[in-house]
């Protein structure tokens, strides 16, 4: 999260967010963007190829009795 926070197109934390994606990849394994909170974090997260976040961007933490109802509704 503390990565998200500071993330900035082109500057130091952008480079090691990127670094810390590729060799993700090189392993075969996905990413998770943890803390994303703007539409601008998530673009710049998908521009280095991470494809999966989460964050107050999609929603507040939620009791696992109401997560059927927002997952459905999230899906139509």
């Amino acid at each position: 999260m503390s990565f998200i926070q500071q993330l900035e197109k082109g500057n130091k934390t952008c480079k090691v967010v990127r670094a810390m994606i590729d060799l993700a990849k090189t392993f075969d394994m996905d990413v998770v963007g943890e803390g994303v909170e703007t539409e601008t974090q998530k673009l710049l997260l998908q521009e280095l190829g991470c494809y999966y976040h989460q964050g107050y961007l999609y929603s507040r933490p939620i009791r696992s009795e109401h997560l059927t109802k927002y997952l459905e509704k999230e899906s139509t």
